[in-house]
């Protein structure tokens, strides 16, 4: 709840997502925003969900721990 709500109050250009986060998915995140939403990267262990994330229209989709070349990369492509 937390979550949506900072993204409905700011607004930011970008948000980081987990796949996993309390009391649900960085996917639930998404759908309550229902097409507000920012570019999203998804940073997260889960290898498994990646092709969901894109489903979504993630930006980017970095495994932890994340490498800094690659999330430079991320907010890259997400300032585009």
């Amino acid at each position: 709840d937390t979550g949506v709500e900072a993204i409905l109050k700011y607004h930011p250009d970008i948000a980081f997502l987990d796949v996993q986060i309390n009391g649900g998915t960085g996917f639930d995140v998404l759908d309550r925003l229902k097409g507000q939403s920012p570019s999203v990267i998804f940073t997260t262990a889960y290898d498994q969900y990646a092709l969901k994330a894109f489903k979504f229209s993630a930006i980017d989709y970095l495994l932890k721990p994340i490498d800094d070349l690659e999330l430079l990369d991320a907010i890259s492509l997400a300032a585009k």
